[in-house]
């Protein structure tokens, strides 16, 4: 008799592993199911789960994949994926993302519209951030690593969140509007080795009050720092080009800020720096004597009923 429990025990224990042997199998295939994979390209994604960690077969994350899924909260993207598509994960649940070393471009509006995006781990690996790539979501912090060259235009643009920003010096231009109406934005340093901050690149950052620009850039473009906090600012000798048709440091939505530029060229074409509009508080230009600086100076204060406001000129 005893003999007989023990097999029926026995039996009992092996058909509950056999069910649970089942049951995970069928789990895994129901979520390898989830995605639809082609020669390497994962085009979509049907499933529910909060988080979800790309197969490792994948290379290439497709257009739009996972692009308004509502369920998602967290992505690790393996380190096998190459590429993540123009608006793959656009307008997504997500909070957390984890892109692993190996990923070498990150497409254009690719997490565009994550509002609930707050963390995301971007690695060594990656050479090319696409247009709008990150627009719009709630990153507090965010580190470009070394190695990123390319950024296109509104590629951290609408973080109204962002306060911290630590940019590469890999990174030779910083495009047009990448930083457009980052709100909470308090300080920026550009990096040594870059060349050319592009046109509107800080528009409406209002809350931004220091900017540290090194020797070495060349070109600051038209409304590169306009509608921000920045009261006082040096140019740098290197730079040669200056945004003159609208102006760099002017301001329309935001009151002036702007009382204090130190230019270190002499040679530097200033006369349309505040965009020809009225100054709302007098300034302070810094230069060297019979610079354009001091002529520029000369032309404010002789054009008062045009710009409202004195200049005064240190000589340097």
């Amino acid at each position: 008799m005893k003999q007989i429990k023990k097999q029926l025990l026995k039996a009992a224990v092996m058909c509950l592993v056999m069910v649970g042997i089942t049951a995970v199998s069928a789990r895994a295939g129901a979520e390898e199911g989830d995605f639809v994979i082609n020669n390497g390209i994962l085009e979509s994604y049907s499933g529910s789960d909060n988080e979800v960690i790309i197969p490792e077969n994948v290379e290439e994350i497709g257009k739009k994949a996972f692009h308004k899924n509502k369920t998602i909260q967290k992505v690790t993207i393996s380190g096998n994926v190459k590429k993540i598509g123009n608006y793959a994960f656009s307008e997504c649940a997500l909070k957390e993302v984890v892109i692993m070393k190996g990923t070498r471009e990150i497409g254009r509006e690719s997490f565009s519209g994550c509002r609930k995006l707050t963390k995301i781990t971007i690695p060594g690996s990656v050479e090319k951030i696409g247009s709008s790539a990150f627009s719009d979501c709630a990153i507090k912090k965010l580190v470009i690593p070394e190695g990123v060259t390319t950024m296109g235009r509104w590629a951290l643009s609408g973080l109204g969140k962002l306060q911290s920003i630590k940019l590469p010096r890999s990174l030779k231009k910083i495009p047009r509007n990448a930083f457009e109406a980052d709100t909470s934005l308090k300080k920026v340093v550009i990096p040594k080795g870059c060349t050319t901050i592009g046109d509107r690149a800080f528009w409406y950052c209002p809350k931004l009050k220091e900017v540290i620009i090194p020797e070495g850039v060349k070109k600051i473009g038209e409304g590169a720092f306009k509608d921000t906090a920045v009261k006082k600012i040096t140019i740098p000798k290197s730079v040669s080009v200056l945004g003159n048709k609208y102006g760099v440091f002017t301001f329309s939505e935001t009151p002036q800020s702007i009382t204090e530029i130190t230019i270190l060229n002499p040679g530097l074409k200033v006369k349309n720096i505040f965009g020809g509009i009225p100054l709302q508080k007098p300034v302070t230009i810094k230069g060297y004597k019979n610079s354009t600086a001091d002529k520029f100076v000369s032309y404010i204060n002789k054009n008062r009923a045009k710009f409202k406001k004195p200049a005064k000129f240190v000589a340097l």
